[in-house]
């Protein structure tokens, strides 16, 4: 249910309503969606607090003078400069908000490692078809992710490297969405070996997460008698 809100300016568009979006697990996301029109094309965005994240560490940039959600959409930009899987977007809304890209605007879901597949949570409109995803696929992808961030001089997120999105024709992507807790060399040689190394752990185990997940999802389908 769309609940009205007052109207925004966010850099000369008008903000009409937000509404509350399910959580991966139970119940809903503190989280809300601010749905917006851009030349007359609805697009979606959601808020998100840069105090409730870790902001990202840079190292060696020289960041005096920004706001806390300036550093936010630094990072952001130099993991989209660096070819990382990001959002398409964010837009500053305050000292400490951010908005970012809608990432299932179009009907999709977005999985995270940490996903509860118990008795009590919600089936997600994609869950059938994030079982059929090939864990050898996502390996692929996810290897292509860790050589980037290697590259680029990106300490990768320790419990959540990566997020999984599944479209309504069943593709995927990777998407690295937590970027308040990544850590960004200026020089991308000065990440350290054991950064390196850290990297191919959490990505492995993600990997695995991701298959325990997979496993747990497909038994909660089948317990509810769904396809």
């Amino acid at each position: 249910m769309t609940t009205e809100r007052n109207l925004i300016s966010l850099e000369g568009i008008t903000i009409k309503c937000e509404i509350p979006i399910p959580r991966t697990r139970e119940g809903f996301e503190t989280k809300s969606y601010i749905f917006f029109d851009l030349n007359e094309q609805e697009m979606s965005l959601f808020t998100r607090k840069i105090e409730t994240f870790c902001l990202p560490t840079l190292i060696g940039f020289d960041t005096k003078g920004l706001e806390f959600s300036d550093i936010y959409k630094f990072a952001w930009k130099t993991l989209k400069e660096g070819k990382l899987p990001v959002v398409d977007n964010t837009w500053k809304m305050s000292l400490d908000k951010v908005a970012t890209t809608n990432l299932i605007a179009n009907g999709g879901s977005v999985y995270d490692q940490k996903i509860d597949a118990i008795i009590e949570r919600d089936t997600l409109p994609m869950d059938g078809e994030f079982v059929k995803i090939p864990i050898d696929e996502v390996g692929k992808k996810a290897g292509k992710l860790l050589d980037l961030a290697n590259r680029m001089g990106v300490e990768l997120m320790s419990d959540g490297p990566f997020h999984i999105k599944v479209n309504p024709d069943g593709s995927f992507s990777l998407i690295v969405l937590d970027i308040g807790k990544v850590r960004i060399h200026a020089n991308p040689k000065n990440l350290p070996r054991d950064a390196k190394k850290d990297n191919g752990y959490y990505i492995n185990k993600a990997l695995r997460d991701f298959a325990s997940i997979q496993g747990n999802i497909k038994t909660l389908r089948d317990a509810r008698g769904l396809a």
